[in-house]
């Protein structure tokens, strides 16, 4: 019976070896196109992928391996991209593939916010192509900006060279690293502590004020009723509505420290995002 099974597996394999080796390589790349166009950009990613492995003498076009990793990146599926790009690292590609793929790694790696990660993963190892390297300190450079490391960033990006191909983009760095340090961002810690002693408080500082007020009239409109449940000798109303306020309350200061970070998170996107490579 295994005998049987695995006799039915080979000639599966057989068959399809066939039809893919009948098939160009230019079907896969037209059909992965297509989905391109349609904005399927994880499934096109794939399907180059998929024709690499079937077409190895395929991996001698580095743009097309770059392409395939701009599309899995443009898919916003930051892990799948980690994954694939592993993958072309612990394959038999090219050193520029190679190269590539580390890059577009740590590239993933910013975007999801792990940015220990991705400086060790943009720190690209001698050997690569100057310019792919150069792309990969600049990334450096922007994953400074994000930890609000101003002076670190600033000094990786006077030492990118002449050679770098987007010069515009590392003056608008640059003074992007310089004027970093004047940002007046907010700290959850106090956001969180000043609505603990007032309500809603943290979020007129983390600049929510809509939701401070409604925060504030909430827990107020609860403590009210507690108190007159209280007064009335309407002990289990009274214990409802001093639980919900009480809840109310705790949960605004949580509310405000999560405010003040995405205060911060929209401050850094205003000021970075201009700088960002493509």
């Amino acid at each position: 019976m295994r005998a049987t099974i695995a006799a039915w597996i080979s000639v599966l394999v057989i068959v399809r070896q066939g039809l893919c080796l009948d098939l160009a390589p230019e079907t896969f790349i037209k059909y992965a196109n297509g989905l391109a166009e349609r904005e399927e950009y994880r499934a096109a990613a794939e399907e180059y992928y998929r024709t690499l492995s079937y077409f190895p003498s395929s991996r001698d076009d580095s743009d097309m391996v770059e392409g395939m990793l701009k599309l899995a990146e443009k898919s916003e599926d930051y892990h799948f991209t980690v994954r694939l790009a592993q993958q072309l690292e612990n394959s038999n590609y090219s050193n520029v593939d190679k190269c590539l793929a580390r890059y577009y790694r740590g590239r993933s790696l910013y975007w999801m916010g792990r940015h220990g990660g991705a400086l060790m993963v943009l720190d690209l190892p001698n050997g690569c192509p100057p310019e792919v390297s150069a792309k990969g300190q600049y990334y450096v450079g922007l994953t400074y900006l994000r930890m609000r490391a101003w002076d670190d960033a600033g000094r990786v990006f006077e030492k990118l060279d002449a050679g770098f191909p987007f010069p515009d983009y590392k003056a608008r760095a640059l003074e992007t690293a310089h004027d970093g340090p004047k940002l007046r961002f907010r700290s959850p810690g106090i956001a969180g502590m000043v609505s603990f002693v007032l309500p809603g408080g943290g979020y007129f500082y983390a600049g929510s004020p809509k939701s401070g007020l409604a925060a504030l009239l909430t827990v107020g409109m609860l403590s009210w009723g507690a108190i007159s449940s209280f007064r009335s000798n309407n002990n289990g109303p009274g214990v409802v509505f001093s639980i919900l306020g009480i809840g109310w309350h705790f949960g605004g200061v949580y509310g405000s420290a999560q405010a003040a970070r995405r205060y911060n998170e929209y401050l850094a996107d205003k000021l970075i995002g201009g700088v960002e490579i493509p």
